[in-house]
This record gives structure tokens, sequence and C-alpha cells, in this order.
């Protein structure tokens, strides 16, 4: 009989454990990330431009997005002085 609890304990213990910590690590884990960004000419280069703002007081965003084109066409967004609420799946919609 003991046995078995320790595998009832166990089977629910190890969810649980796994849930709290998915919940919890975004809490005291941090990433920054910093990317170079690729040379962008002078004036007239960029696009559009808009600033992020906060969704609720708990999903909290600042910063600013601008698209710039290059010489060749192609179209870069670069994200300046951005911060937002550390979290899992953080995603970015423009």
């Amino acid at each position: 009989m003991p046995r078995r609890r320790i595998i009832v304990a166990a089977l629910v213990a190890i969810p649980v454990l796994a849930v709290g910590w998915w919940l919890g690590s975004p809490l005291f884990l941090d990433t920054e990330v910093s990317e170079a960004a690729p040379v962008i000419e002078a004036a007239g280069t960029a696009v559009a431009s808009g600033r992020f703002q906060d969704y609720d007081e708990l999903h909290q965003g600042k910063g600013t997005a601008t698209i710039h084109r290059l010489e060749d066409g192609t179209l870069v967004l670069r994200l300046e002085d951005f911060e937002v609420t550390n979290g899992p799946g953080l995603r970015v919609y423009l």
C-alpha cells in the first residue's frame, strides 16, 4: 500500500511541478536579445513607424518599431528601445 501511494503521489506531483515551472519561470528568468542591425541608408528609407503600448496592467511594452526599405527593395523591421513584460510565448502583432 505505501508503494502505491508513492507512485500516485509522483504521478500527481510531476505534472503539477511542470505546470508550476512553466507559469512561474517568467517571474525570475529574463532574456535580453541584442542583434546587429543591417546598415540602413540615410533619410528617406523609413516606410512606416509606430510606438508600442501597454495591452493591460500585466502585459506591458514600450519602444518603437520602424519598417525600412533597403536599396535592393527588401523591407526590414527594426525594434528600438523595445521592452516587454516577460512571459511565455510572446508575440508582436503589426
